[in-house]
């Protein structure tokens, strides 16, 4: 009830208001928790946390429970590296190397989740908190968030779009 109680909605249709007031916040919870793994344990399967995955994942907990998604967020900034890219996966229960690929988007998706989180506090004060960076040194996350930019504006093709470096063509779109 506690969970669930942050939101619901009243529409004419019964299942589209149990779908929107229940199964999609169950939904959002359990990829919140387990940043869409096959199953509630470690797999074995190289899947890790993906970077990109989990950003968008937080998006959809932010409204039910800020502590937590602001706790995801920090926990995502601690694989940007100080040139602002990001590990593409990471794996912080198994301990495994990341896997270290650079794709166009990883990075800026911490841009639209931190904004998110901003509005949703209606506070400015989670630019201030410190975070470590992957390769060593911390930064506010307002600098984390500047470095993402600036990984992508230093990586710009000679028509002024960003380079779509590594991952599947309709992620970069």
């Amino acid at each position: 009830n506690d969970y669930l109680g942050h939101f619901s909605c009243s529409v004419p249709d019964e299942n589209s208001q149990r779908m929107i007031n229940i199964w999609n916040p169950y939904q959002a919870e359990r990829n919140f928790q387990f940043s869409r793994n096959l199953s509630y344990y470690a797999t074995g399967t190289f899947r890790g946390v993906g970077f990109r995955d989990t950003a968008q994942d937080v998006l959809s907990m932010i409204p039910f429970d800020t502590a937590r998604s602001r706790e995801k967020i920090c926990l995502l900034l601690t694989q940007q590296y100080g040139d602002g890219h990001v590990n593409h996966y990471f794996f912080p229960t198994e301990g495994y190397d990341p896997v270290t690929s650079i794709h166009s988007d990883d990075h800026l998706w911490i841009v639209h989740t931190v904004y998110q989180q901003l509005l949703e506090e209606g506070s400015t004060d989670f630019l201030s908190e410190r975070v470590s960076y992957y390769d060593g040194g911390e930064g506010t996350v307002l600098e984390h968030i500047k470095r993402s930019i600036d990984f992508t504006m230093a990586h710009l093709g000679e028509r002024g779009f960003p380079l779509m470096l590594r991952s599947d063509w309709n992620d970069q779109l």
